[in-house]
């Protein structure tokens, strides 16, 4: 979207412009650089947090809010382990 947008402010720099038609393959590339540019930012946000090398925008006040309203749920570690069942002592009985 964001080349198309750049691209048609090309054209319409041309339409209003003619002698700037002598320069239309410059002015391409220029969108075309204008995008690659400005979509790195973009593209940083949207696949960062994929391949684990950030939280995802809003992840931060995601988990206050959930700390706010149900403070239990931060403190939560998972199920209790396991308690052993009470072992009765072993009496000799002798014949």
């Amino acid at each position: 979207m964001l080349f198309h947008g750049l691209n048609g402010l090309r054209i319409i720099v041309q339409d209003f412009w003619p002698a700037a038609m002598r320069h239309q393959r410059r002015l391409a590339l220029g969108a075309l650089g204008a995008a690659v540019v400005l979509i790195l930012p973009v593209a940083w946000l949207m696949l960062a947090p994929l391949v684990g090398l950030r939280d995802e925008p809003g992840a931060a006040r995601h988990a206050a809010r959930v700390n706010a309203r149900h403070p239990s749920i931060s403190d939560y570690r998972g199920p209790a382990p396991a308690t052993p069942a009470p072992v009765a002592p072993v009496t000799e009985v002798r014949p």
